[in-house]
């Protein structure tokens, strides 16, 4: 069953633990390495090279130095970094395996009518940084936005509508779903600091996001309501079966085609690595 906690010092803030097994764990990885990496999407790389497939390419051994240039793709709705606007001439596909997941995780906390419409996935290399900003560019704003945690650990700070107000900090492990709602939808946000333990992916995957139970999380948060009613969520919500991804059109043969070199490769990648789905509806429905 997920765990879903409740900020004290950030309403409207969440955390979500427990959302993936190490198998699901894994997918999501192969899927923001192998795939969202194609030039099927929009990648800051495409600005200064002509790379098809990032993920072929810098397999080879004289293209290792390209793993670190890519730094975000951009899925569904492209985000465009000048105007800060989203364009309804500007889009492309939006996996539908993702926006199950987003819409599975939403309605765990009461958002019945939610479609995940962008994502932006970045890719934090060691020593990388996201500075502080707000997510205001879409046309929905009351809608959550959705940022799923993967590799090494990220330090996460939250503050408020303005400067002003100090932020608060938040450790995102592995597998770790932390949402945005509410009061927190439009509050400033950043990510300082990248912690690298390579201990921390003997087999590939972390395996503690599985294994933590939650005993140790900040005391900054409370543990939601198990009631059913309208603002909480029932129990039954709070687990996602595995079949509700496998009618997904590639995740089917995704595990068959692995092979050592993927692995190794992902593997490797995570050891200093922090990559973040951040998914957000554009759009009112």
């Amino acid at each position: 069953k997920w765990k879903i906690f409740s900020s004290k010092l950030n309403p409207g803030f969440f955390l979500i633990l427990n959302v993936f097994s190490p198998e699901d764990q894994y997918y999501w990885i192969r899927q923001c390495l192998t795939k969202y990496t194609s030039n099927r999407y929009r990648r800051n790389i495409d600005a200064h090279s002509n790379i098809e497939d990032w993920y072929s390419h810098v397999l080879a051994d004289n293209n290792k130095g390209d793993i670190d240039k890519l730094r975000w793709s951009t899925l569904g709705y492209h985000h465009n970094w000048d105007t800060k606007v989203y364009d309804e001439s500007d889009k492309g596909e939006f996996p539908s395996d993702l926006a199950k997941l987003s819409s599975h995780i939403v309605q765990a906390l009461g958002y019945q009518r939610y479609k995940a419409e962008a994502a932006i996935v970045n890719y934090y290399p060691e020593n990388t940084t996201l500075s502080g900003h707000t997510d205001h560019s879409e046309h929905n704003l009351s809608a959550p936005l959705v940022s799923i945690s993967f590799g090494q650990s990220g330090i996460f700070l939250l503050g408020g509508k303005s400067l002003d107000v100090p932020p608060s900090a938040y450790l995102l492990k592995s597998g770790y779903v932390a949402v945005m709602t509410k009061e927190a939808r439009l509050c400033y946000h950043a990510v300082p600091k990248i912690l690298v333990d390579p201990s921390l992916v003997p087999d590939m995957i972390p395996k503690e996001a599985e294994q933590y139970d939650g005993s140790k999380l900040d005391q900054s948060f409370t543990e939601t309501s198990t009631t059913v009613d309208h603002e909480n969520f029932s129990a039954k919500k709070m687990k996602l079966e595995t079949e509700n991804r496998k009618d997904a059109s590639d995740n089917s043969s995704a595990r068959e085609e692995d092979n050592s070199e993927t692995c190794r490769f992902i593997s490797d990648y995570l050891k200093n690595h922090r990559i973040n789905l951040n998914i957000r509806q554009v759009n009112q429905i």
